[in-house]
């Protein structure tokens, strides 16, 4: 198995401020992967996630900075964009 290191030192001997600044830079590029495929949709398209167990399929209505509103029959969900996947337009 890989060793995990931040700064060439293994995780586990870092002082608690390299950890924390290793979540920040990982938190900073979550974020940026989110916007990225976020702004990758557009209103109409049809898309497709699971929530609360089942698969849904719903209309995009909205663009958020990091979610995209989607109206599955009468019920509106917000949706981070990576958990999203196109499969038409309306």
């Amino acid at each position: 198995m890989n060793e995990l290191t931040f700064n060439g030192k293994n995780i586990y001997v870092c002082s608690k401020v390299e950890i924390d600044q290793a979540y920040l830079i990982i938190k900073d590029a979550l974020t940026s992967l989110d916007k990225k495929s976020t702004w990758s949709f557009h209103p109409g398209d049809i898309v497709t996630f699971f929530a609360r167990g089942q698969q849904r399929t719903g209309t995009v209505r909205k663009i958020h900075m990091t979610t995209v509103s989607v109206d599955e029959n009468n019920t509106h969900w917000k949706v981070s964009g990576s958990l999203l996947k196109r499969i038409g337009n309306e």
